[in-house]
């Protein structure tokens, strides 16, 4: 063989194996699966049991814990949106809705966790989610305002000032007479995915629903707050304390 020409061919070769030895290893994509845990403070939340006590002097329990998050979605360092599920419902009495995956979730860095508690009110309506016994179960009443679904069924027991007398409370939030009480909920995160299943929890602090930013009293509020938008606004305020985000 020419001399010359076997030095095109072996500089070829070359050229093409280091070529070969530098591609870039694309990242792939990942499951994200996301599991909804209830606390009081900084235990996980126990059932049936009146031992949580509001500022104002009531002890109460957790008999009944449903809600909505809706739009969960994780935030790219880009800015970017990848929404991981339209809308989740959590019932605590329900194992299977305890935790959801989203499949093949974009390979990237990811700086924060959004979702909405409830819904916006053009998403409340009754074609954004699947005809199940689940949501139907969740409907809001028309007299209540319009609004196709609650937002949250939180329901106990609580000792009147701890006298021994005891009462029962529904603590139903959503859209009533027709307000918009569902508010946005922007945790920041740390979150590389490339390939690995990623766990993250979203916790729920139900105590902050009581004792947050305004301290709120079964007694002044009656049994029932559907109809009570002054109550609902309440909540809506209490909110901003109630959800924390961690990668498991």
């Amino acid at each position: 063989m020419d001399y010359k020409l076997y030095m095109i061919l072996f500089s070829l070769l070359t050229l093409s194996t280091l070529s070969c030895g530098k591609e870039e290893v694309k990242p792939k994509p990942a499951d994200v699966k996301v599991s909804l845990k209830t606390y009081v403070k900084d235990k996980e939340a126990v059932e049936g049991e009146i031992k949580y006590t509001t500022v104002v002097g009531h002890d109460y329990s957790l008999l009944t814990l449903t809600y909505y998050l809706s739009r969960i979605s994780l935030v790219e360092d880009d800015g970017t949106v990848v929404e991981l599920s339209k809308a989740h419902l959590f019932d605590l009495h329900k194992e299977d809705s305890k935790s959801f995956t989203a499949t093949k979730i974009p390979a990237g860095q990811y700086k924060a966790m959004t979702f909405t508690f409830g819904f916006k009110k053009a998403d409340n309506i009754v074609d954004f989610l699947p005809n199940t016994v689940a949501n139907a179960n969740m409907a809001w009443p028309e007299q209540l305002g319009p609004g196709a679904y609650h937002y949250m069924k939180f329901e106990g027991n609580y000792n009147l000032n701890n006298s021994g007398t005891i009462k029962s409370f529904k603590y139903h939030l959503g859209p009533s007479k027709g307000g918009d009480y569902s508010f946005d909920v922007n945790q920041p995160i740390d979150l590389k995915i490339d390939e690995s299943a990623v766990d993250l929890s979203i916790i729920m602090d139900i105590d902050q629903w009581l004792n947050g930013t305004t301290d709120y009293d079964f007694e002044v509020w009656g049994p029932g707050i559907m109809g009570k938008p002054d109550a609902q606004a309440l909540a809506q305020g209490n909110g901003v304390g109630v959800f924390s985000v961690f990668i498991d």
